[in-house]
């Protein structure tokens, strides 16, 4: 059998008193898309850097590719492309050299660059300080890729880019896993999540919580529905153990609905009804959910 792509052993890490992450243990498969999700603050970050071994675990151990990372940095450098979630780039630099830069320091030959830039077009030379957000993320991207590692790992990669530079970005992911390449997605956007992952982690306050089939998960979330109606009614009539009430004035309500919504729309139709909008709840609420059904939360 195979080793892993990734695995993590009781990996912690403390920032003086403070937990980064704890006791995490988790194995990601080659050619798997594994999502890590979380709110801001959770330990997303953290647990990345540990891997990159830019900075170092309290206690506990992790590899990439069966190389420890702490001892075998070097190599790891060579096998992985890091997408941060900050973009702090060398400004004065063009963006041609910047990616010359980062090619030489992981002592790799830049044989997809060509190809990146047609897809997430920058011009090379231009300096990084003269670009946007949405470019700096794009060179971030390019700069990652382009040396072909066999793993990724990507920290909010999407933040900045607009939507067809998203959808470039989401092919490219599919196209990486066809091809065997292992993806470690950091994210707070549980439709991104769901739209290119095979698993997610959940983590909450540096700890896991749960790791899930996508398709799992998928049946936990959660949307707000605002309803007005035509009259006042009784909200609570439609209560049920997959429909919260959250708020009520009158003739309009909103709820927290969990799972398929169909079921509740049909509810609907014995009123007469004079508008519905439907959105995604917060990740928080779908965390939420998350948490009361699993642990019995009250």
């Amino acid at each position: 059998m195979s080793e892993p792509a990734l695995e993590a052993r009781s990996l912690t890490r403390f920032y003086g008193k403070t937990r980064g992450v704890e006791n995490l243990s988790f194995v990601v498969n080659e050619g798997e898309i594994f999502g890590y999700l979380g709110p801001n603050g959770a330990g997303k970050t953290t647990t990345i850097r540990l891997f990159l071994n830019l900075i170092f675990p309290t206690s506990g151990s992790a590899a990439i590719l069966g190389h420890d990372i702490v001892r075998d940095t070097l190599e790891i450098r060579r096998l992985v492309g890091y997408v941060p979630g900050d973009v702090s780039l060398y400004g004065s630099m063009k963006v041609g050299e910047y990616l010359d830069f980062i090619s030489a320091l992981r002592g790799q030959p830049a044989i997809r660059r060509d190809e990146l830039l047609g897809r997430f077009p920058v011009d090379p030379a231009r300096r990084i300080r003269e670009l946007s957000m949405g470019n700096r993320r794009k060179v971030s991207i390019i700069a990652a890729f382009q040396h072909d590692p066999r793993v990724y790992f990507l920290d909010e990669p999407t933040l900045g880019l607009d939507p067809l530079m998203q959808r470039t970005f989401y092919e490219l992911l599919s196209e990486e896993r066809k091809r065997g390449k292992t993806i470690f997605l950091s994210s707070h956007n549980l439709p991104e999540v769901e739209r290119v992952c095979d698993r997610a982690a959940i983590i909450r306050a540096g700890q896991l919580v749960a790791i899930e089939d996508v398709r799992s998960l998928s049946a936990r979330k959660v949307k707000e529905v605002d309803v007005w109606f035509a009259e006042p009614v009784d909200p609570g009539a439609l209560v049920s153990e997959t429909v919260h009430l959250i708020e009520h004035d009158g003739t309009s309500a909103r709820y927290r609905v969990l799972g398929d919504i169909d079921g509740f729309i049909k509810s609907l139709s014995r009123y007469t009804i004079r508008d519905v909008t439907i959105s995604h709840a917060s990740l928080e609420d779908v965390f939420f959910e998350f948490y009361e059904t699993r642990e019995g939360v009250s």
